[in-house]
């Protein structure tokens, strides 16, 4: 039991390695990111925001790596059950076990397939019966050749060994001559051994293959699978000459030309385990539902539309007080509003519903879809959407958290009624505003220093914008206001920066807090994210060593 176990250990690995590198080269369904999908579409919202909040993005590739985990031991008890009916069902040659063998598996994985998919409600790429059962055969076809050529060459070795061992029980004893020494026979132990690593090298051999597939990809600003490696973050947004206050002094130049956030080093949060990967020459964008007439857009047509050019800031309501999950870009596209225009809403339209490439689906008031800032943006500081940020077309929607803007938008249906999306089905807001948020970019906590130094960081209250930013190192008893830089749009955020001079050495905690333009101060109580955004000051501890 424990070597049919271990042996299916092994070919389970190699057939996982052949899975991976399918999915890669052909789009194909993976068995484990099925199965870490189907976690996630039935977990409640509040625990995803747990698993967030303690393991940040590692939560979701926790599950992946967790969904592994079972594959790898369900192909171990697959190994097992093969083992056992080595005697009965697969008896006869290699050949014949190698059929009927794979002929069972194939049946198995395609029925934990498809269930699988039915449980999950979102997917790295819609699923449908046919590409679970095309995406089977070589998971079937690679697991059932390395069981079965192993056990073949262990019954062999067992034979050898038996037989070796028989003929030195029935040799004569007398008059042995040294050259009619039989050879002394290899113990068994050793046969296993080195049978098991051989097929942990090919197993392993297989998986670096794959993964070198997947390295070898073009990592391009356009590529499915690759990030931008747009600089702009590191480029000055605003000349010098226009800088005026705090905000000249060469210690925050850095943070002056971070006011735009890479496209690598912008945020991404998503169900998918890897990006989904989208054919712009098959992809089309459908508008459909309470309209006068239903059309459809290819790529060229949608580039071929009134483009606009924005500055937007996008939050993830998942996003802690001081997190990192928010960032700021150029986005490029055309308004949502122009195409919407051409199909022509009808009156008893209320919402829309967009529906991703991946099966997310989120909807949004008919007002914030008809706003002239509200884009389908195609572009991304000036390059075209990388996959992790949507290609090929992605919803900009000023004012509220990132997952109503939807990535890898298919279609779009004008609706009667309130849309409830994926995530909001799972506990979060359907509102989604985005609260008034401050974050200290530095000094970081727990930094050291003496005598004066800039505090900086961001502010960001949607499209209510941010009218003023007050820092307290005396836990809340006095603040002082910090200066404002011009925002680069009315939906960006807003950087502030203060000049302190410490009064003493000693540890400070600094706070912050912003006020929005409608007056509105953010509340000082600390609230998780879930279910409508986190609340509370940020503050940080820091160490004066002198002055």
């Amino acid at each position: 039991m424990r070597t049919g176990f271990i042996i299916g250990i092994i070919a389970g690995t190699f057939a996982l390695a052949v899975s991976f590198a399918s999915k890669i080269l052909f789009v194909t369904p993976f068995l484990p990111e099925i199965g870490a999908l189907a976690l996630f579409s039935n977990v409640p919202g509040e625990l995803e925001s747990q698993a967030i909040e303690s393991l940040g993005i590692l939560a979701k590739y926790s599950a992946f790596g967790g969904a592994i985990l079972v594959n790898l031991l369900l192909f171990g008890l697959l190994g097992v059950i093969y083992e056992r009916a080595s005697s009965t069902i697969m008896r006869g040659g290699s050949l014949k076990r190698f059929i009927r063998y794979s002929i069972l598996i194939y049946i198995f994985l395609s029925a934990f397939g498809f269930w699988l998919s039915i449980i999950s409600s979102i997917s790295s790429n819609p699923i449908s019966i046919s590409s679970v059962l095309v995406s089977t055969i070589p998971v079937a076809v690679s697991f059932s050749l390395i069981t079965v050529v192993i056990h073949s060459k262990w019954e062999i070795a067992n034979s050898i060994q038996t037989a070796e061992t028989t003929n030195m029980e029935t040799e004569e004893t007398t008059t042995i001559r040294p050259e009619d020494t039989p050879p002394t026979p290899i113990a068994q132990p050793h046969l296993q051994r080195r049978l098991l690593i051989r097929g942990s090298l090919l197993s392993a051999s297989a998986v670096g293959v794959a993964l070198l597939i997947y390295g070898l990809l073009p990592f391009t600003s356009s590529s499915p699978f690759g990030e931008s490696t747009s600089t702009r973050s590191n480029r000055p947004i605003t000349p010098a000459s226009d800088l005026t206050g705090i905000f000249k002094d060469p210690r925050l130049t850095e943070f002056v030309n971070s006011e735009i956030t890479s496209n690598k080093e912008f945020y991404k949060v998503q169900v998918n385990i890897f990006d989904p990967v989208v054919d712009v020459n098959k992809w089309s964008l459908k508008i459909n539902g309470l309209v006068d007439r239903e059309i459809e857009m290819t790529y060229d047509e949608i580039l071929s539309l009134p483009s606009k050019e924005q500055f937007t800031t996008l939050e993830c309501i998942s996003n802690e007080i001081g997190g990192n999950l928010i960032g700021n870009a150029l986005w490029k596209g055309t308004t949502l509003k122009e195409v919407l225009d051409r199909a022509g809403v009808k009156e008893d339209s209320f919402y829309i519903k967009f529906k991703s490439f991946d099966g997310y689906w989120v909807g949004i008031p008919l007002d914030k879809a008809m706003m002239e800032s509200t884009l389908l943006a195609y572009q991304m500081n000036g390059e075209t959407l990388s996959a992790g940020h949507g290609f090929p077309l992605r919803a900009i929607v000023p004012g509220i958290y990132g997952m109503m803007n939807a990535k890898w938008i298919t279609e779009i249906q004008l609706e009667p009624a309130v849309v409830v999306g994926f995530w909001q089905e799972r506990g979060w807001s359907n509102d989604a505003q985005i609260m008034t948020n401050v974050i200290i970019k530095k000094p970081r906590s727990g930094a050291r220093f003496s005598g004066p130094t800039p505090l900086s960081g961001v502010a960001f209250a949607g499209v209510r914008g941010i009218s003023k930013v007050e820092v307290s190192m005396d836990r809340g008893e006095t603040w002082t206001e910090a200066s404002l830089k011009r925002p680069l749009s009315g939906y960006s955020w807003v950087l502030w920066a203060l000049e302190w001079i410490p009064p003493s050495a000693g540890v400070y905690q600094i706070w912050t807090r912003a006020t929005d333009s409608t007056g509105t101060t953010q509340i000082e109580k600390t609230t998780q994210p879930f279910p409508n955004g986190a609340t509370g000051y940020h503050k940080i501890n820091v160490r004066v060593q002198g002055v």
